[in-house]
């Protein structure tokens, strides 16, 4: 990014504000931060374990319009969290010019590794005939192309106001929207794919053969149903 949309102080004492972190160091926080997040979003993410957590109060079994309204914690969670640090970044000493809701934007455009893993799991773990995070990488993939949109706006209006004519913010704004796009198509695809049966249990999936061993193939043959 342009150095313009990086966090830095203005204070030109530098033993007045703490030592930024090595590169290295930062990096290592932002997998450990994410593995965290996917792990509990993982266990959480399974409908028969939030059933139980929440005493048979959400995630039961045979709704099939959860998936209207699921994604919305999510969304919020992930705003809140950034609104959080951009608070702590904004009261510290020589940060004071940094606004909290262009960290929110900027810390949006970081990749989120949950829906991976989300995904993964909701395709090939099937648990008494049925996927028990299929709704839950559903809800994730749809919060993923909400904070892709949000965050390829805010980097189109502030490059458009800062760096107008700008290569590199043009090159940017280009990546950020193919990405977007293809987050979207992908997301498309699952929902579609999904469509056609009750994926918290309504129904027997069915099931194929494969070389003698047993497979569910009630996932990828909606495709074409």
């Amino acid at each position: 990014f342009p150095s313009r949309w990086t966090i830095y102080p203005t204070i030109s004492d530098p033993s007045i504000y703490p030592e930024c972190p090595a590169t290295r160091d930062t990096f290592i926080g932002f997998i450990i931060a994410n593995a965290i997040v996917t792990v509990i979003g993982v266990i959480i993410g399974c409908r028969p374990i939030l059933n139980r957590l929440t005493c048979n109060k959400l995630a039961k079994k045979g709704r099939t319009k959860t998936i209207l309204y699921n994604w919305i914690p999510s969304i919020v969670m992930q705003i809140l969290a950034n609104v959080a640090c951009g608070a702590v970044i904004h009261a510290t000493p020589g940060y004071e010019h940094i606004r909290v809701e262009d960290v929110v934007m900027l810390y949006l455009i970081r990749p989120r590794i949950s829906l991976i893993a989300m995904s993964t799991a909701a395709a090939f773990v099937v648990l008494k005939d049925e996927y028990p995070w299929m709704y839950s990488m559903l809800s994730s993939a749809v919060t993923e192309v909400v904070l892709q949109l949000m965050a390829a706006c805010w980097v189109v209006a502030r490059g458009y106001k800062t760096a107008f004519g700008d290569s590199g913010f043009i090159a940017i704004a280009v990546f950020m929207l193919i990405g977007l796009g293809m987050t979207t198509i992908v997301t498309g695809i699952i929902i579609f794919m999904s469509r056609p049966y009750d994926s918290t249990g309504g129904k027997l999936f069915d099931m194929t053969s494969w070389h003698g061993i047993r497979i569910s193939n009630s996932f990828g043959n909606r495709l074409w149903n």
